[in-house]
């Protein structure tokens, strides 16, 4: 069992929903899952900095690991304030919302992931990760990780798209997801009872 922070901003709309999605399906794969839902503001930064600083050694002086999480997982934006409590960090940006400041903290990311289907979505195109602004934005995320040397990951639903992401750049792919392999699995196996 992993235990995984997901970071983002709490805007009460998209990010909040999303944050409570991806607990809930982790939670079920078995992993302990916590939520830093972030507040605007640059004092909460240094802040935050301060507190994670005072964690790590408590948790030295109490004997414990001063790493508090496996992984945080980052949406929309990088929180480099976080770098600290985890052994990963991974990075599932927005283009639409990727700022320079992100891309100054870059470095401390270990993979930058792409989800398509919520990349379409969050760009007006519901269903369509096809579509050629979500295809330039996937092809933007990918130049942008390779340049500051870090591994970039997709997911992909079968293989043929898994190749195709290869093939542009990407390094962690990950190849549709445990319902599929079982949906699959499962009408192979009828379809070879039937026969």
């Amino acid at each position: 069992m992993s235990t995984i922070n997901l970071i983002a901003r709490d805007n009460g709309f998209g990010l909040s929903r999303d944050l409570r999605l991806l607990q809930t399906a982790l939670t079920a794969s078995g992993h302990a899952v916590s939520i830093s839902a972030v507040r605007r503001g640059r004092l909460r930064k240094l802040g935050y900095a301060c507190l994670v600083s005072a964690g790590r050694a408590s948790r030295r002086l109490r004997g414990r690991d001063p790493v508090a999480f496996d992984l945080n997982l980052m949406l929309e934006h990088v929180r480099s304030e976080f770098f600290p409590q985890a052994r990963a960090n991974v990075l599932m940006p927005n283009p639409e919302w990727f700022l320079p400041a992100d891309r100054a903290v870059l470095s401390g990311v270990d993979c930058v992931f792409v989800g398509p289907a919520d990349l379409a979505a969050s760009l007006g195109h519901l269903g369509d990760s096809k579509h050629p602004q979500v295809q330039a934005a996937i092809a933007r995320i990918v130049e942008a990780a390779g340049r500051a040397g870090i591994p970039a990951g997709i997911f992909a639903l079968d293989v043929a798209l898994a190749r195709q992401y290869r093939e542009v750049g990407f390094r962690v792919i990950a190849l549709a997801a445990d319902i599929i392999w079982l949906v699959r699995a499962t009408r192979s196996a009828l379809q070879e009872v039937r026969s």
